[in-house]
């Protein structure tokens, strides 16, 4: 396994672990982003205010609630807890690593998953996740917070979208054709898959807690 997909499962399975964890909770108080250590990065919140990550040093104005290296059986990554806001805007810096990865859990709420090439912007609510770059080769992970999880692919992509309404969510990628997997974190093999192409939606319902899609 390459490391890079090494990295999206375990950060997929961690934020898994972490959100079913949460879900007792009726309102978030925090949240908590994953990404690889060698990153270079800036999370600025609703409020305005900022946290910097650069040579493994944090800076900025927003407090950090909790925050450490190598999460547990992901090693190179970090982990960082924040108070609960109603956006996150996540910039990376153009001159570090090609391969990024973001990960982020709203305490209570399902996850969203970023990885791969080309990616630059990954602006986060609490029913919406969108990333934007370069010719991104991306994957998308998103989970809501049972074993299940769908898994989205795509490559020479400019801008990517998930929005949640409810039981539903909706993915558009707007360069190029993409692929959605439903996967269960137990099983190497996919339950489903469906190719989709530029500009199409694919709907995402969830039932029981329990994603399945369909165009």
């Amino acid at each position: 396994m390459k490391r890079k997909h090494m990295i999206r499962a375990c950060l997929l399975l961690f934020c898994l672990l972490l959100c079913t964890a949460c879900r007792s909770e009726s309102k978030p108080k925090e949240t908590r982003f994953s990404f690889v250590s060698e990153d270079s990065l800036t999370i600025v919140n609703a409020e305005g205010q900022e946290l910097h990550f650069a040579n493994k040093v944090w800076s900025g104005t927003m407090p950090v609630l909790d925050g450490h290296f190598t999460v547990d059986f992901v090693p190179g990554s970090t982990s960082v807890q924040v108070r609960f806001s109603e956006s996150f805007s996540v910039r990376f810096e153009p001159e570090q690593a090609e391969a990024r990865s973001i990960c982020l859990s709203f305490d209570g709420d399902d996850f969203r998953a970023v990885e791969g090439p080309g990616l630059q912007n990954v602006e986060y609510t609490r029913s919406t996740v969108e990333a934007t770059g370069e010719n991104m080769q991306y994957e998308v992970g998103i989970s809501t917070g049972t074993r299940t999880y769908l898994e989205v692919t795509g490559s020479g992509e400019s801008r990517v979208r998930y929005e949640r309404d409810g039981k539903k969510g909706y993915f558009t990628a707007q360069d190029a054709p993409f692929t959605v997997v439903l996967r269960d974190r137990d099983q190497q093999e996919p339950l489903d898959t469906m190719d989709f192409s530029a500009g199409e939606t694919c709907t995402i319902r969830i039932r029981d807690g329990v994603p399945s899609f369909a165009r």
